[in-house]
């Protein structure tokens, strides 16, 4: 059952991506919390939203805990600690692309593994900053930490907009995958009104 499951994680994010190295999975079995963990049977690193989607997929199809991790270590809440056995650890660092910066909108559009250290280097060459909690890890997740609700506690810097979340791609526990926000159904009318355009043309 232990090499099957590898096998078929192999063949949805690459072998190289399949991780089970003894201490490498320790380091996941625990943190700084006082949640008592269990150590995950594999360690995934998906590159895409696709791969995401079959491997949640996959594991409704094999019963398999997920946990997902997006931040990097040291950790303290205990949320990325498996408390399920045969579980696999989804790390996301790996989808780190800084997909646009709209300086005009006050915009980022973002992967869930974009750390502070990596944002906030990159706004500031535009002569922007992100507003951000107090004095967040560098390898911390800027996404993970909005969806988190951490107080932002720098006055100078406050969201333009209630929720500082507009838009998300989204894959939810059974596979499914949605577009929340109103400028990402916004971008697709546009996208269809060209397509027409040009097929008239």
């Amino acid at each position: 059952m232990f090499d099957s499951m590898k096998n078929k994680l192999a063949t949805i994010v690459g072998a190289e991506n399949v991780l089970d190295d003894a201490g490498l999975l320790e380091l996941y079995a625990k943190d700084q919390s006082f949640a008592k963990g269990i150590r995950p049977w594999f360690i995934v690193k998906p590159q895409n939203a696709q791969q995401v989607q079959a491997l949640v997929k996959w594991a409704n199809e094999t019963s398999t805990p997920l946990v997902p991790v997006s931040s990097g270590a040291p950790h303290f809440k205990g949320d990325t600690v498996p408390s399920a056995p045969e579980s696999v650890i989804v790390d996301l660092s790996g989808m780190n692309k800084i997909i646009s910066i709209n300086r005009q909108q006050r915009m980022v559009v973002i992967e869930p593994g974009v750390t502070y250290e990596q944002l906030q280097t990159a706004l500031a060459k535009e002569g922007m900053t992100l507003s951000t909690s107090l004095r967040p890890k560098a390898n911390k997740s800027v996404l993970t930490s909005v969806l988190e609700v951490e107080p932002r506690l720098n006055c100078l810097h406050q969201f333009n907009y209630t929720e500082p979340v507009r838009c998300t791609e989204v894959t939810y526990g059974d596979g499914n995958q949605i577009f929340t926000g109103v400028n990402r159904f916004c971008d697709s009318i546009i996208k269809l009104c060209s397509s027409v355009k040009q097929a008239l043309t």
